[in-house]
């Protein structure tokens, strides 16, 4: 079923949202939308701000990825936080701050690689490192984590060939699978 919302198309099969069918640069998730699906936005180049409704659960994996212009992410304020899956953020360079971070929630999402950062310090609000986060750095070497990171999670660093040292936090309470 296709569902035209707020001048955006989407694909959605009950409360999955599983494809953008549409070039907008404001999309408004629709409140009926519980679930946004594995790679529903990807590589969409148009993007450039997306407003998530209190009824989302759950972003899915590379729901984002590769939306190089997307610069807002306008979340609800809720009682539980979303659900964002390793990789939904990944490559969406334009939602990271100056330092190449994306923070969602105290997690940090992504690292925008492109950063000649070969020493790198976790910045003190970041309390996860999530899933894929460091995807492929290849020009990462060190990284310190100050005391607040209390998980890092499976696959993190995955592919950082070059990394060297990982300073853990004293507070650190999970490493996940290959992470």
């Amino acid at each position: 079923e296709v569902i035209h919302y707020c001048g955006s198309d989407f694909l959605i099969e009950g409360r999955l949202l599983k494809k953008c069918l549409s070039a907008q640069k404001h999309v408004v998730i629709p409140d009926s939308i519980y679930d946004i699906g594995m790679g529903a936005f990807e590589n969409n180049k148009e993007i450039e701000s997306v407003t998530i409704q209190k009824t989302l659960v759950r972003i899915g994996p590379r729901a984002f990825c590769g939306c190089d212009n997307l610069k807002e992410l306008i979340l609800p304020e809720t009682e539980a936080p979303i659900i964002i899956s390793p990789g939904a953020f990944m490559d969406c360079f334009s939602l990271c701050d100056e330092d190449g971070f994306l923070i969602i929630y105290g997690s940090l999402f992504f690292y925008d690689y492109r950063k000649p950062a070969q020493e790198l310090t976790i910045p003190k609000n970041v309390v996860c490192i999530e899933g894929n986060a460091f995807w492929q750095n290849l020009q990462l070497f060190n990284v310190t984590n100050p005391n607040n990171v209390k998980s890092i999670e499976s696959h993190a660093f995955c592919m950082c060939e070059n990394l060297e040292s990982i300073t853990l936090s004293e507070n650190l309470e999970k490493i996940g699978f290959s992470a």
